[in-house]
């Protein structure tokens, strides 16, 4: 495959790739998700504990203290 084929072809897929992600996200605009669960909302908390670090929590209010 020569290079002026090579560009072509990557030209291509780039483009029907962005093609498909404007398709999905015009499909996804409308749908509205429900509000996260407890059990989410815990785990998320969890998460930015462990791998984030700092004091940050995006959820506090379901922040329970750990007792020592």
């Amino acid at each position: 495959m020569s290079n002026e084929n090579r560009e072509l072809f990557k030209r291509a897929i780039s483009e029907a790739m962005d093609l498909k992600t404007q398709r999905i996200d015009k499909e996804i605009e409308s749908i509205e998700l429900p509000p996260p669960s407890e059990r989410h909302k815990i785990r998320m908390n969890r998460l930015f504990r462990e791998q984030v670090g700092g004091s940050f929590l995006p959820f506090p209010e379901v922040d329970k203290p750990v007792a020592e």
